[in-house]
């Protein structure tokens, strides 16, 4: 039996239906993937799977190198690091250095990761306009908590759910359909701003809009993987919503 996705309420946040300013709207509400989105997080990841692979006898990655191995989970994760290795990911393997990473990460999640620049500008720009904030990302949730409360961003969400054992991750549309819930916000009323493929495929099943970053850790043209707005950095992004909600509306 799948489990039901944990999405975390928080108080202070209102949501509103199609916000006009003038001839101008915005989505109900915005829903962020974490890692190479709103976050970087690279390096700290990168020292927790150090220290991980040390267990084992297996030499450290490089952080561009880790970029490439994130998303999906921290089982996916060890698994990519250990085809990386030449080392065969056993079940019981994969197992122990999915515990181990995780108890080495939550010791230590925000040594080097920072918000991505203008991040948090965006972030009061949507919440003044009444924009319906939430998090929907694959870290493991213990984690997602403690790194949004040490970087001040846990003041922002209403809704956040992260990676749970038996809740189907990205691209599965489980945990954000869940968000938009808590939200009150209908799929295609909102946008998912995210980095990578599996925020794609997540917003494409929801029938939710989706914006991608060209910052993320996903690599290659963005512009590929379809989405329907590429941003550069998070000035663009408020024009960008504008844009595709007012279009919208008028159809």
């Amino acid at each position: 039996m799948v489990g039901r996705p944990r999405v975390a309420g928080r108080r202070g946040a209102r949501t509103r239906g199609l916000i006009p300013l003038g001839p101008v709207r915005f989505p109900r509400a915005v829903v962020f993937d974490l890692d190479g989105t709103l976050i970087d997080s690279a390096s700290d990841i990168a020292l927790a799977l150090a220290r991980t692979l040390d267990e084992v006898g297996l030499p450290a990655f490089d952080v561009d190198t880790v970029k490439t191995m994130i998303g999906g989970g921290s089982r996916k994760l060890i698994e990519r690091a250990l085809a990386a290795s030449g080392r065969a990911a056993e079940l019981d393997l994969v197992d122990r250095l999915r515990d181990e990473f995780e108890r080495f990460y939550l010791a230590e999640p925000c040594r080097h990761t920072r918000v991505f620049a203008g991040a948090i500008d965006l972030l009061d720009a949507l919440a003044a306009r009444g924009v319906g904030l939430g998090i929907c990302t694959n870290k493991p949730a213990e984690i997602t908590d403690r790194l949004l409360g040490a970087l001040g961003l846990d003041r922002y969400f209403s809704a956040v759910a992260a990676g749970l054992d038996g809740v189907p991750k990205k691209p599965d549309p489980t945990m954000l359909v869940a968000v938009l819930s808590r939200l009150g916000a209908m799929p295609a009323e909102s946008v998912l701003l995210g980095d990578s493929a599996a925020d794609i495929g997540c917003a494409r099943v929801a029938g939710c809009p989706v914006v991608l970053v060209s910052f993320g850790y996903a690599g290659g043209n963005t512009v590929a993987l379809g989405p329907d707005a590429v941003i550069e950095a998070f000035s663009e992004a408020m024009p960008v919503l504008a844009r595709l909600f007012s279009k919208a509306a008028v159809k």
